[in-house]
């Protein structure tokens, strides 16, 4: 069937078109912010900063400590200096703990933090055992150790002899995310490497200080304690043959 035309009208065809509110648009989710770790970095800032001042506080305190104790026999301060080298040992395993979770945080820094009066603690008994006369001298020069090592870290890092907050500034941290690689090698290194070598100086100490302080008569050894018979003899002739012994009893007995 023909649809008859107008003379002066024309039918055009068009396609309708629907437009929805903007309500009812699917909207495009904003893009996830790419910096979501850097939220982070105020607060690690502030917490790497609290260890260095735990750090250069309980080497000042145990400086001072061990000053007067070896120049006026006083221990005004022996037990905060006590109470600062514990704070600072466990300040440390968190530390290294921390530094396993978060490989940005600069281990040149902080690994001596974390590792310094624990491995320097048992890396001195051999000076305690051959120089015992010397004890306070040998304490007085950790603690002055200690706090070169606190203001050289502080010096590096704030780039000059000042001291602003953060001690440790945020523009050090290096943008790296965790990493299992990380992680096992910083465990395998506390766990296999850092501890068995601290036992096997520390068995080695007291093998010396066992056989130091009993002019070699008595020492130790993987299958245990063992005693050493010595015979003298002088130009006359005669011989005397001494055997370690060990008392063990009341004042009334002995």
């Amino acid at each position: 069937m023909m649809i008859p035309r107008h003379p002066h009208f024309e039918l055009e065809e068009s396609t309708p078109t629907l437009t929805l509110p903007a309500m009812l648009t699917a909207a495009t989710p904003p893009p996830l912010p790419d910096d979501a770790p850097k939220a982070a970095r105020p607060f690690l800032t502030a917490v790497l900063s609290l260890a260095l001042v735990i750090f250069l506080s309980s080497g000042l305190i145990s400086f001072f400590s061990d000053t007067l104790l070896l120049g006026f026999h006083r221990q005004d301060l022996a037990v905060m200096a006590a109470l600062g080298s514990l704070l600072m040992i466990l300040t440390g395993f968190g530390l290294y703990c921390l530094m396993a979770l978060m490989p940005g945080i600069p281990k040149r820094f902080f690994l001596p933090v974390s590792l310094f009066l624990p491995v320097m603690t048992i890396a001195i008994l051999p000076l305690l055992v051959y120089f015992k006369d010397h004890v306070l001298l040998i304490v007085w020069g950790l603690s002055s150790a200690q706090v070169l090592l606190g203001l050289f870290i502080v010096h590096r890092l704030q780039g000059g002899f000042k001291m602003s907050w953060p001690l440790f500034p945020e523009r050090r941290l290096v943008e790296k995310a965790f990493s299992w690689e990380n992680l096992v090698g910083v465990v395998v290194m506390g766990l296999f490497l850092l501890v068995p070598a601290m036992l096997l100086y520390l068995a080695f100490s007291a093998k010396l200080a066992v056989e130091h302080f009993t002019d070699g008569f008595v020492a130790l050894s993987p299958s245990g304690i063992s005693m050493h018979v010595r015979h003298y003899s002088r130009d006359d002739g005669k011989k005397i043959m001494l055997v370690p012994m060990s008392h063990v009893g009341g004042t009334r007995v002995l």
